[in-house]
């Protein structure tokens, strides 16, 4: 039995895992009347590459051990050892058990999952700080996507997941990883914040869209954003300028509609 596939395979399960579904999530499933409808692309992250596990001998004794060093040298399974180490310890206890591929990867899955929706309220005391890094490495990554492999394929990974593009989107590790750090770290740093966001109104709501018309969208972009189901290549686009307004609107609901977007990301299956 190769151990150090098993390895692979859970420590990539955690990885897509951690932000669920990559099908359009329910943004605001409780927002008023029209707005209750809105709905955003989300990003699956994919982490590190199984070249860090190639070429390491794996002795059964020592799987647990060597899988906790193995991950140690990605940022978000660091960043979850030390603030959620009795989870991660559970997680690595079952995962050197395994002797299955298929298993192992969701396991890892489950893993991340249930542990970004556990803690998923966090977000909604986050810092400002913190859910602006999370957008803004939202942002980069899906131009990214653009940038090598067009419209179309950054469309299909907004709405379908990184099972589109060649490789899962091995290539784009790193980013999907920084992307999944910054997810976990507004929610550890959630959970000894100052207070809840206000939940965001209709009318937060209604100055936001006015600030993205400012910006440049259009109806026919609000209309494709609120329901994004076959949309086209063009939807990517879309995509980067509604992240880019998120990120400008300078607004005292702009903070509490950013942790609302991010919170139900987390809580999306």
């Amino acid at each position: 039995m190769d151990f150090t596939q098993i390895l692979i395979a859970g420590a990539l399960g955690a990885l897509f895992g951690a932000l669920g579904a990559a099908a359009g999530a329910i943004v605001a499933k409780r927002l008023p009347s029209q707005f209750q409808a809105i709905v955003i692309a989300v990003l699956v992250v994919a982490g590190i590459g199984a070249s860090r596990f190639a070429h390491e001998e794996v002795k059964q004794r020592s799987l647990k051990a060597e899988l906790h060093q193995q991950m140690q040298q990605n940022d978000m399974f660091s960043f979850l050892a030390s603030e959620f180490p009795d989870e991660y310890d559970g997680y690595l206890t079952s995962l050197s058990k395994l002797r299955s591929e298929d298993v192992a990867f969701k396991l890892g899955a489950q893993f991340t999952s249930s542990l970004r929706k556990k803690y998923a309220d966090s977000i909604r005391s986050a810092s400002s700080e913190n859910l602006v890094e999370y957008y803004r490495l939202d942002r980069e990554l899906t131009a990214e996507i653009r940038r090598r492999d067009g419209d179309y394929a950054c469309t299909q990974f907004l709405l379908v997941g990184p099972t589109q593009l060649a490789n899962n989107g091995s290539e784009y590790n790193v980013l999907m990883s920084q992307r999944g750090d910054a997810l976990f770290q507004a929610i550890a740093n959630g959970r000894t914040g100052n207070g809840l966001y206000p939940s965001p109104t209709e009318e937060d709501w209604s100055r936001f869209f006015a600030h993205w018309r400012v910006e440049g969208a259009t109806d026919e972009m609000i209309n494709m954003t609120l329901a994004p189901q076959g949309a086209g290549a063009e939807f990517c686009d879309i995509y980067l300028s509604f992240i880019a307004a998120v990120l400008s609107w300078d607004d005292s609901a702009a903070d509490p509609i950013r942790s609302e977007l991010m919170y139900q990301q987390a809580v999306s299956e």
